[in-house]
């Protein structure tokens, strides 16, 4: 079923994970990983490049583009918007971005999202200012790729700017 697309069902997020067709192949080998302090060297090459403020655009860019790609390429849909969280939760810890630890609906319906161990912040430091660009991005994506819808995502506080955890709201485009 190479190409193919995969409906996750409410009964595919199990509290161990996402479960997937076993027809369609494991992807998970066409990845690679990389060093965390390569997150550090995007972010300085592209200050460098493009200036500090283009620079953010430009990783919230990448990171959006790889969530949407790397979670295409897991052949997973949701056929109910509001698994999104679950799903999140499952799908977040193999990115190696971190690893949730809460997720919230707002009054206003985005997701507020809770990461304490959020990889780009803590390969960045204390910096003083938020940092998680490719991060947000990257939830942007994948929650895009998910559900067929466009999303945004913005970081409220950060690790890199003197936060104990970085904080991301979610929320969907339009």
């Amino acid at each position: 079923m190479r190409g193919g697309s995969f409906v996750l069902k409410k009964e595919a997020v199990t509290p161990d994970g996402l479960k997937g067709d076993p027809t369609v192949p494991d992807v998970r080998a066409s990845f690679f990983i990389v060093p965390t302090d390569i997150l550090e060297s995007l972010h300085e090459e592209f200050s460098a490049l493009a200036g500090e403020r283009s620079s953010s655009g430009i990783l919230y860019r990448t990171g959006h583009r790889c969530g949407q790609t790397v979670t295409a390429k897991m052949n997973f849909k949701l056929d109910d918007d509001s698994l999104l969280s679950d799903a999140l939760t499952n799908l977040w810890i193999e990115s190696g971005l971190g690893r949730i630890s809460s997720i919230i609906q707002t009054d206003e319906g985005a997701l507020k999202i809770v990461s304490e161990e959020s990889t780009e912040a803590r390969a960045l430091g204390v910096v003083g200012k938020k940092a998680c660009d490719i991060t947000t991005g990257y939830l942007a994506g994948t929650a895009a790729s998910l559900t067929g819808h466009d999303f945004v995502c913005e970081e409220t506080r950060c690790y890199s700017n003197g936060a104990e955890q970085c904080e991301y709201i979610l929320r969907r485009k339009g």
